[in-house]
């Protein structure tokens, strides 16, 4: 999951990239093709954990590898963030380029972690605790390969939604045999009533036919 080398690898196709949360983030944004001295200074325009919304009309070949640094607002006082993205699609409006979708490649897990909870909480969403703890759990500073990244957490994610139907399967039946035991016993308490009422009757029969026979 975690690796020293700075290799970009394949992760999700665009769409999947696109179904992450995004917050909404304007700041500056530094960067540069990989290999290239040249950087350039613009604006982001969403973010998430996998990539974000680079607005620029700098027409940039999809597929290609390029460096980002850049801090997050209210948090300057971090160091900056480096990244080594991939442009997945170019993003136009009325026939004019006006941003680079980018997919993060690799990513510090430090750096991972304080972006994954920047989106959330400007989401109001609760932190994911499986991607909180994989992020948590490696601290040492090394780059994700994001493709192992998230592999990894959605496969803990499939166990913990496995545990929670069994769990829920349980509760369920649970909550059906306590039911079957109170209709059971209210059943019970019907059938001893009628059976009381009967006794009661034909003593109360039994009764006036001996007044009867007595006169």
């Amino acid at each position: 999951m975690i690796d020293k080398e700075d290799t970009p690898k394949h992760m999700t196709e665009a769409n999947e990239l696109r179904g992450a949360h995004r917050a909404p983030m304007g700041t500056k944004i530094k960067w540069s093709i990989a290999g290239s001295s040249q950087w350039y200074e613009d604006t982001s325009q969403n973010i998430s954990s996998t990539g974000m919304l680079l607005r620029t009309q700098e027409s940039i070949e999809p597929g290609s590898p390029l460096k980002l640094t850049f801090n997050l607002p209210n948090l300057k006082h971090l160091p900056p963030i480096s990244v080594g993205a991939e442009v997945v699609r170019e993003v136009r409006r009325n026939d004019r380029q006006i941003g680079l979708g980018l997919r993060f490649m690799t990513l510090k897990s430090t750096s991972y972690q304080v972006i994954e909870e920047f989106v959330y909480r400007i989401l109001d969403l609760s932190l994911d605790e499986t991607m909180a703890k994989l992020a948590s759990q490696n601290s040492s500073g090394y780059s994700f390969q994001m493709e192992s990244l998230i592999r990894e957490a959605e496969a803990k994610k499939l166990e913990a939604m496995d545990r929670q139907i069994i769990k829920e399967q349980v509760e369920n039946r649970r909550a059906s045999f306590k039911l079957w035991v109170r209709r059971g016993i209210l059943t019970a308490l019907l059938l001893w009533s009628f059976f009381l009422l009967f006794k009661t009757v034909c003593v109360f029969l039994d009764f006036a036919d001996c007044l009867n026979a007595g006169h």
